[in-house]
């Protein structure tokens, strides 16, 4: 059965339509409107006397750290801080984002005088960030016109991620190489290394949050700061080369959004060394196409193409076989709450079996995960049968859609199209999929 075939025989056409323009606009995670589905309310209408406030959150490292896992570690965190952050603001018109992993970010065009409330406010969310987010969590705020959004949204997400805001120039004399072994997912065998350059201020455990936050909007002079790592990739990989292949993760290249993502794109289609296989954040296809044409164009002409950090949930609904992609590196946030919750558990195996069925490698950050795919991947108890009897339209939707090869994602795009809950009478959600999945093996 072709995805086609399957679409048709699905739920109504209007119904998925309206689940796809959700999925659009919705973080997968959190279910709060995305940042690029709600930045352009910022602007509209606006009076020139109103003020855009950007009051930005994290989880600190030290918490981080401590989390065991995605679904039960990770996202909850997320939902913990917009759901702070909810109750910081409220009253006022505002409306509270999940832009990266482990961030949330709350933003309220208002009046000059109730900007100056939320500013004099402040103290008190970090008082009760303090209790209910963990040790030492991350804040930095904004203000501005409100009609100057994206600056403003730029220079609170600047000062949350890097000190003073803004990357050390000149970046090729102020970075950092880090290089770790990736390993074939079902077998164990090592297969590559993965190479980050990123500023030396950033520790390789805090750079991919860095980078999905600097991807929402940058100013005109990161472009240069692009150009300067693009220039300089070939110099830090070449004395690397002639110990297996090397992946390079190009998502500091490619962060940006909006007009500055299209020159980025083909910076990189330019200037891409032709001894590494190319990395992309599987969240960056989820969005204009500029990164996937080039990437298609760069297959095309011999590249290896590896989307990183799939799996975590934020990556594009398509299917792996309609994506110009080799292989994938899984979420290492899945990959730590496999080994202790069935949820994750289970996910990990949907990620895996996925990429196997299209014929994608899955490379993983530990040989442990070979072995942990040995196991029977779910539990009966976990899979949410309904109580009295088993819900036949759902269940036969998502044993439809694994047999025709979409992803967990557009799964739970088609399940929850159709109208059908759980067992609870709530939304499906990636993990409720997955566990189906896996109980078919």
């Amino acid at each position: 059965m072709t995805n086609d075939e399957h679409r048709r025989d699905g739920p109504p056409v209007d119904l998925l339509q309206v689940e796809r323009r959700r999925s659009g606009t919705t973080d997968p995670v959190t279910g709060r409107p995305n940042l690029p589905g709600i930045t352009p309310s910022c602007t509209a209408g606006m009076g020139e006397d109103q003020v855009l406030t950007v009051v930005a959150a994290a989880t600190g490292p030290r918490t981080l750290d401590a989390l065991p896992g995605r679904g039960d570690g990770l996202d909850d965190a997320e939902r913990l801080l917009a759901d702070q952050l909810d109750v910081w603001g409220d009253g006022l018109p505002g409306s509270v984002v999940s832009p990266a992993d482990g961030t949330a970010v709350y933003l309220a065009r208002t009046t000059h005088a109730e900007a100056r409330t939320l500013r004099a406010h402040l103290p008190l969310l970090v008082e009760q960030l303090d209790r209910g987010a963990g040790r030492s969590p991350l804040l930095a705020e904004a203000q501005g016109a409100a009609a100057e959004s994206p600056a403003v949204v730029t220079r609170a997400l600047s000062r949350l991620a890097l000190p003073q805001g803004r990357l050390p120039q000149p970046h090729t004399e102020a970075t950092t190489v880090a290089r770790t072994p990736l390993f074939d997912a079902w077998t164990g065998t090592r297969v590559a290394s993965q190479v980050r350059h990123h500023p030396s201020t950033v520790g390789p455990r805090d750079a991919p949050r860095v980078e999905q936050l600097l991807s929402i909007t940058r100013p005109a002079p990161f472009l240069d700061t692009a150009r300067a790592v693009m220039a300089a990739t070939a110099r830090f990989t070449d004395p690397l080369r002639g110990h297996g292949p090397l992946l390079w993760d190009a998502t500091c290249v490619l962060a940006a959004a909006g007009p500055q993502r299209a020159p980025l794109a083909e910076l990189l289609v330019e200037h891409c060394p032709a001894h590494v296989w190319v990395g992309v954040a599987a969240s960056l296809l989820d969005g204009p196409p500029d990164v996937l044409e080039a990437l298609t164009l760069l297959r095309a002409r011999g590249s290896t193409i590896v989307l990183t950090g799939y799996g975590s949930g934020r990556e594009t609904p398509e299917a792996l076989d309609e994506l110009p992609v080799d292989a994938v590196v899984v979420d290492p946030w899945l990959e730590r709450g496999a080994t202790t919750a069935s949820g994750d558990r289970a996910a990990h195996w949907a990620v895996l079996e996925h990429a196997r069925r299209h014929g994608v490698t899955a490379l993983s950050h530990t040989r442990a995960t070979a072995t942990l795919m040995q196991q029977a991947p779910v539990d009966a108890q976990d899979v949410p049968w309904p109580v009295g009897g088993v819900d036949v339209a759902a269940l036969a939707l998502v044993s439809d859609a694994r047999t025709a090869g979409l992803s967990l994602r557009e799964t739970t795009v088609l399940v929850n199209g159709a109208g059908r809950r759980t067992p609870a009478g709530r939304r499906w959600s990636r993990y409720d999929v997955a566990r189906v999945w896996a109980s078919f093996a």
